[in-house]
């Protein structure tokens, strides 16, 4: 499948027809790019297009790539929703990004998630962020990996993690193992059986990256449950104005 891009930089796009994202081999990706937010009232005062809807409506043929930055207001997934893909970002550059439903990014290796907001970024305690590895076949000697998890807000946002909410980027398969394969000797013709080493599969990332706040400390609020990084890090950050120091 192809992809779908969408950009206003300086504008809205807008979404009052049908779009079809099916395909026999699915993986069709999305980019949507929008200064102004058209999954909130417009310019209009009317509600423009609905987050929620699109994800179970036309949105649940987007399965590859999806990426939707908007420049103003919130970006939201709700309780029961599920925004399945093999990568996603969501940005807001004004507002929040919230997920109360699900992202399901899992696969043979996961996928990355991105999740940015200048004002925030929350998960309920109903949210589910899936990008487990479940590994390559049992005579694949190919190692997987679970994917990247990021999380970033800007100066003024919070990052907030409700107790119950989950992120799993872990893989199935963790031990290293030895394959059986059978191979012909090139002189003598007999089937001679040898083994090939598969290393393990690993965990993904998760990476909470906040501005630093009174005392150096993050805010951040953290209650929920990271299953199976291999690495889970916070990043605090200052911003600072070279010319009021000059």
């Amino acid at each position: 499948a192809g992809t779908l891009r969408l950009s206003a930089a300086a504008g809205l796009v807008r979404l009052p027809g049908t779009i079809d994202a099916s395909a026999p081999g699915g993986a069709a990706s999305l980019t949507l790019d929008s200064a102004l937010n058209p999954f909130v009232s417009g310019t209009s005062g009317a509600r423009l297009f609905d987050l929620p809807t699109f994800l179970a409506g036309a949105g649940a043929g987007f399965n590859g790539v999806v990426q939707i930055r908007v420049g103003e207001g919130d970006l939201a997934i709700g309780a029961g929703q599920t925004l399945r893909a093999t990568q996603v970002r969501l940005t807001s550059d004004a507002g929040a990004v919230s997920v109360a439903g699900s992202i399901d990014t899992s696969g043979v290796n996961g996928g990355n998630i991105g999740l940015y907001g200048a004002s925030g970024v929350s998960l309920a305690a109903t949210a589910r962020l899936d990008a487990g590895a479940a590994g390559y076949g049992a005579k694949d000697t190919r190692s997987a990996q679970g994917g990247a998890v990021e999380f970033g807000t800007s100066p003024g946002g919070r990052i907030d993690i409700a107790s119950g909410a989950v992120i799993d980027v872990a893989a199935a398969n963790t031990q290293a193992r030895l394959i059986e394969t059978l191979r012909k000797d090139p002189v003598t013709l007999n089937d001679t059986l040898s083994y090939d080493y598969a290393a393990a599969d690993t965990g993904g990332s998760v990476l909470l990256r906040a501005p630093l706040v009174a005392g150096n400390s993050v805010d951040i609020n953290y209650a929920g449950t990271i299953v199976g990084a291999r690495s889970v890090a916070v990043e605090g950050y200052r911003i600072f104005d070279l010319q009021a120091m000059a």
